[in-house]
């Protein structure tokens, strides 16, 4: 009952005007009590108990559902094209550093595989011992950390080395100018080809 003492008293809610616990804001559709009862009555007590419910109860499909996507809810194909039609708006200006916009991960094999190019190496090498693709490593933690999606703990893994060093590397690459360009680069590359994927 703590949450509805709190939803009660809070003042800048609507709760209290739709419940007819305050007075009705000029500002503020009420025609959404219409759906819950033929006259404004029997509308507001069903309202509460629908209020009551969702604040008492814990909704766990609906904690599922928005654990699997912050944009949509419903099937996987669904849930895909919605990310993919938000992610087209990106239009690379400075007002999407501002937009919680979805980042699709790019899964390590395919971070690897991007690496390698520039470097003229072999993707494996990038999981060998710590120091033996050094910067290649380097750059591609980094990557790993902005676009997998994924823990520090599994990147490590991924790389042959601990969490610190993940970001003990991702330190000493911000001082490495000609690295800070490749990874700029790649990032780039990625999520354009990650874009085109799902059109």
């Amino acid at each position: 009952m703590q949450r509805l003492e709190r939803l009660e008293g809070y003042g800048w809610s609507s709760y209290g005007g739709y419940a007819a616990l305050a007075k009705a804001q000029e500002f503020v559709s009420y025609d959404v009590l219409r759906e819950y009862g033929r006259d404004p009555a029997e509308a507001r007590r069903q309202y509460l108990v629908y209020v009551k419910a969702c604040l008492l109860e814990d909704d766990g499909p609906m904690r599922e559902a928005m654990a699997a996507c912050r944009y949509a809810i419903g099937g996987a194909p669904f849930i895909e094209k919605t990310e993919a039609r938000i992610e087209e708006r990106r239009g690379g200006h400075a007002q999407d550093r501002d937009l919680d916009l979805p980042r699709r991960p790019v899964p390590l094999p395919e971070i690897d595989a991007a690496v390698s190019r520039p470097y003229r190496i072999e993707p494996s090498v990038l999981q060998a011992d710590a120091y033996r693709a050094d910067p290649a490593k380097a750059v591609a933690v980094a990557l790993a950390s902005r676009l997998a999606g994924t823990s520090e703990q599994t990147i490590g893994l991924h790389y042959g080395i601990g969490s610190s060093a993940v970001r003990a590397i991702r330190r000493r690459l911000a001082e490495r100018r000609d690295a800070l360009e490749v990874v700029a680069s790649l990032v780039r590359e990625l999520r354009s080809r990650k874009a085109k994927c799902k059109v």
